[in-house]
């Protein structure tokens, strides 16, 4: 399992870094200058990685909405990163041929591959195991093990507060992507 490989302990990000992060963040055109917002701003290029790992884009659409309303400098508590909220341990497991840095992380082609790598590898996992099972629940064991690193064997959603709130969550982006928002 992913979120089982003991890692280094970090230091908290400088004040430096943090600063570097903020201009960065300033100095890029403006989501609403460019007319979309969220994901959707980051459209072409969810689609090519997708396309690149064979996976929906519509579920990679779906995750970087729900992980960081495409915000490719987003920081969670637990010091995930980027648009697919990558730990740093997760993305070199994943790439392990590569040293990837905390900045990488940020890197919007380096952050949307990883996700769309990162969705086929749990995509076909839960292929292999639940080939007769519906479109629906197959996004939710997709989302559930991306969030929580757990695919039950049982089929079931990780009974964690937050996975459950994920997995819905994902699933009503991943209806607005390939449905329309009529669904």
């Amino acid at each position: 399992m992913l979120n089982n490989i003991d890692t280094p302990k970090y230091r908290r990000p400088s004040l430096v870094c943090l600063l570097i992060l903020a201009i960065a963040a300033l100095s890029t055109p403006s989501l609403k200058s460019q007319g979309r917002y969220g994901a959707l701003a980051y459209e072409d290029e969810i689609r090519k990685a997708a396309r690149r790992h064979g996976i929906d884009p519509a579920l990679v659409l779906a995750v970087v909405q729900a992980e960081s309303a495409g915000n490719p400098y987003a920081v969670s508590k637990k010091n995930a990163r980027g648009l697919g909220q990558f730990m740093l341990y997760t993305a070199r497991t994943l790439r392990p041929d590569e040293f990837l840095t905390y900045t990488d992380l940020h890197e919007v082609e380096t952050n949307l591959d990883l996700c769309a790598q990162h969705l086929r590898e749990l995509a076909e996992k839960v292929e292999s195991k639940f080939e007769s099972a519906s479109l629906k629940k197959r996004v939710f064991l997709v989302a559930a093990a991306y969030n929580s690193g757990i695919l039950e064997d049982s089929g079931a959603i990780p009974n964690i507060r937050e996975t459950r709130t994920y997995v819905g969550r994902v699933w009503r982006y991943y209806k607005i992507f390939k449905f329309g928002s009529g669904h």
